[in-house]
């Protein structure tokens, strides 16, 4: 998924709440208006600025990332206008073993505490991380 209009603001909108799934990202001043994205490359490339998710079904994962070991996805100046209920704003997936897969949403990020709406998996017995705001893991 590439933004060939880099600067210019790009909006991915969905009435039903489509999901965009991609290996790699290239994104700038992007909004996710009720459409979910999945990037399932682990090992790809993955660069992401002045993203925003906004009128999301609060039961879902807004952001799902998949990455091998040691890898790291950031996401800056992220905005997340959708609090989730008993869905999440972030999942981070790691594939392989080794040191910790990371997402990092460095500040600005709003919102400035994700209050634990994140889920962490691994499929490889290494547990990947979430940096939010500077803060690996937030409670």
């Amino acid at each position: 998924l590439r933004d060939t209009t880099v600067g210019l603001p790009d909006t991915l909108r969905s009435s039903l709440g489509a999901l965009i799934s991609a290996d790699s990202v290239l994104l700038e001043n992007t909004v996710f208006d009720n459409s979910l994205l999945v990037l399932t490359s682990p090992s790809g490339n993955h660069s992401m600025s002045v993203i925003r998710f906004m009128n999301m079904d609060p039961t879902v994962v807004f952001l799902r990332v998949d990455r091998n070991a040691g890898l790291t996805t950031t996401v800056s100046n992220a905005t997340f206008a959708t609090a989730p209920t008993t869905g999440n704003y972030v999942a981070i997936r790691q594939l392989s073993i080794g040191a910790a897969a990371v997402l990092s949403l460095p500040v600005p990020v709003t919102p400035a505490n994700p209050s634990g709406r994140y889920i962490l998996t691994s499929f490889s017995g290494s547990s990947p991380n979430v940096n939010w705001g500077g803060t690996v893991n937030p409670p």
